[in-house]
């Protein structure tokens, strides 16, 4: 368990900052070359040979084969994969797209009629380039920066135009959105404080939106969950990641509001959030007590100032035990009242709860966890034990079919 917590703290050590106009590091390949490739239904399939398999850098030696697939059954997406032609590889479970096209088998038996791009491939060294019908806009152009396939390190570029602003590749403390010559954006999701200025937070989100000086806009998602560096370099955006499939899907526009439409289209459409929740919000860490609580509640209202949403940090629990209440600070008819108050002028109440379950027999979610095997298991088969505000945690699997009863049922208590 050490070893997993060591390796566990390397990594969020490694991915830990993101840094800014400095010299870039990319391995210069000999790339691979075409070696057959067929198309049927839609979908382009294209062989690939290393063409000098390298070992002389610390990421290991080449994959030999590589297959791309290219699906082109959409009028207004491309999706381009690349994969280990001898191993299966860790990819993003598609049932986790529940309400996008991503999460689907495709329909189509067929290429797409009159799709709104083009898609081309260079054979020796092997390239592509996805261009946008309506102006001849290159969307996609894997050429200049050698495609580097490894276990355990993966790159691939497109080339930018000149006149292209590239926004997203988040989640980031960076004070803008949008990407500039140098920047290189690590995308590794952990709990990180947003005081730090430009360094990867709680979110991993492997997508931009570019805007050329037409105002066209089109979007890239890679479809892959590992920790990886986006740097943009000298006219090219570079992926660099450390494992997993290159899973690219390419949406034409060309409006912004197109690109949201058919990015959404692939994972799936936002849920429409309750009305109260666009309200004006309070949250910190440190009130501690109930009496706190109603200090802040009232001098928002004495002083005039909107006030729609009251949240409590993990203050409120008993040892942070989640679903419990601190006896002498937040009892449960104190807490009660309070709720009364809130609710009685419109005011809503969120209280934080964390996924970490401690590992105490004494405490019915864990206990109840056990009975449901709904934790999160180790190499071992047992639950993985990790360390949170109340000590050793568990974790629940929140995949586990059960997971919703189980967490519901806590919350109901």
């Amino acid at each position: 368990m050490s070893i997993l917590i060591g390796l566990a703290a390397l990594l969020s050590w490694i991915f830990s900052t993101s840094t800014f106009g400095c010299a870039q590091h990319f391995i210069d390949g000999s790339g691979y070359s075409v070696t057959s490739s067929s198309e049927d239904a839609g979908v382009l399939t294209i062989n690939l040979a290393v063409n000098t398999a390298s070992t002389s850098t610390p990421y290991g030696s080449d994959l030999s084969a590589l297959v791309v697939t290219v699906t082109k059954t959409e009028k207004d997406s491309v999706r381009v994969k690349i994969l280990d032609k001898n191993s299966k590889r860790w990819e993003v479970p598609r049932d986790l797209f529940t309400a996008g096209s991503l999460g689907t088998d495709s329909t189509a038996t067929s290429a797409a009629t009159d799709p709104l791009y083009s898609f081309n491939y260079t054979q020796n060294p092997f390239t592509f380039k996805v261009v946008r019908k309506s102006d001849g806009y290159t969307l996609f152009d894997s050429s200049g920066i050698s495609l580097v396939v490894k276990d355990q390190y993966l790159q691939v570029a497109t080339a930018l135009g000149s006149d292209l602003s590239v926004y997203g590749i988040g989640e980031s403390t960076r004070d803008n959105f949008k990407m500039s010559s140098g920047d290189k954006q690590t995308l590794w999701a952990r709990d990180q404080g947003s005081a730090t200025p430009i360094v990867n937070t709680y979110g991993s989100h492997p997508f931009f939106l570019g805007i050329n000086s037409a105002g066209q806009a089109h979007g890239v998602l890679l479809l892959n969950s590992n920790g990886m560096d986006v740097t943009m370099d000298s006219g090219h955006l570079v992926y660099q990641a450390i494992g997993g499939v290159l899973d690219f899907n390419i949406v034409v526009g060309p409006t912004p509001a197109n690109v949201v439409s058919q990015y959404t289209k692939l994972i799936g459409r936002p849920k429409l959030m309750p009305y109260w929740s666009y309200g004006f919000h309070q949250c910190r860490w440190g009130y501690g007590s109930v009496d706190a609580l109603r200090t802040v509640v009232n001098k928002y209202k004495s002083s005039n100032l909107p006030l729609d949403v009251i949240w409590a940090d993990i203050d409120y629990m008993k040892n942070f035990h989640d679903f419990t209440l601190d006896p002498v600070n937040f009892p449960q008819a104190k807490m009660a009242a309070f709720m009364d108050e809130i609710h009685s002028s419109g005011q809503k109440f969120v209280p934080i709860i964390d996924p970490g379950i401690p590992d105490d027999t004494n405490d019915y979610a864990y206990t109840k966890g056990l009975s449901m095997d709904i934790f999160i298991k180790d190499t071992s088969g047992k639950p993985y034990l990790g360390q949170v505000w109340p000590g050793p945690t568990v974790f629940p699997d929140f995949f586990h079919p059960d997971a919703k009863s189980y967490w519901g049922e806590q919350i109901q208590l």
